[in-house]
């Protein structure tokens, strides 16, 4: 998670939330019936509508598997089977089936990433090296993406699922996107965070030790604002 502080506006909230990582979590119906991380997004739509401005989403692998059907595995299982079950369950046959659609239409509709006015870019994740050439920031200014950006080597599937974090790779990625500075998550941290490279900035909240940044948006950064600005939070009764 990253909080954002742009200028104040009257009557609105000093900070921006953006938020990740949502669904296919551990967290489990009674009997395993269904993945309950739909709760999480039920919990984001009610702050997203109180706070529109504020709060964003961005579009991340699991949310792209669960949107493009395509299959992701945990533990023998079939994570997108196992969100669809926990709806069901959830609302039951009737009403449930619905709810599931609805959610995914969440999904297609979903930021890919933020770009912040002093040049910070925030997404998922990044294109891998063989596959940054033909990346290019338009891919992602679209209400409708052609097959091929949604599978490997396109542009929406590489910024949700690549994992090459060297620093050459951040450099050009940041070229590419007319930016200075990477938040990104996807990668699971020990210490809630990590920094691959000088110019990278990897969050994760999924467990504890958690970690948040909190930056400015309103001024531009240097290396010790942008190392500085990562907050660790110990989160109670996490395994």
């Amino acid at each position: 998670m990253i909080a954002i502080r742009p200028p104040k506006e009257r009557g609105g909230l000093p900070t921006a939330q953006r938020l990740q990582e949502l669904v296919h979590g551990p967290n489990r119906y009674p009997g395993d019936q269904g993945d309950k991380s739909h709760q999480l997004l039920d919990l984001f739509a009610a702050l997203k509508c109180q706070f529109p401005s504020q709060v964003h989403l961005i579009l991340g692998n699991h949310e792209l598997a669960q949107w493009s059907n395509r299959m992701v595995m945990k533990d023998d299982k079939d994570q997108n089977a196992v969100f669809r079950e926990g709806v069901i369950e959830a609302y039951g046959p009737d009403k449930g089936p619905g709810i599931y659609d609805a959610y995914l239409r969440l999904f297609g509709v979903l930021p890919l990433a933020l770009r912040t006015p002093n040049r910070v870019f925030i997404s998922h994740s990044l294109p891998r090296e063989k596959f940054m050439a033909r990346f290019e920031l338009r891919h992602l200014e679209t209400d409708v993406f052609p097959a091929e950006d949604l599978t490997v080597g396109g542009s929406v599937y590489e910024l949700t699922w690549g994992r090459d974090t060297r620093p050459e790779v951040c450099n050009a990625f940041l070229q590419k996107v007319a930016a200075d500075w990477l938040v990104t998550g996807h990668i699971v941290c020990e210490t809630g965070f990590a920094r691959p490279n000088p110019k990278q900035l990897i969050l994760d909240a999924a467990d504890s030790p958690a970690a948040y940044a909190l930056l400015p948006a309103d001024r531009p950064l240097t290396p010790e604002m942008f190392d500085a600005s990562v907050k660790v939070i110990q989160v109670s009764g996490a395994a």
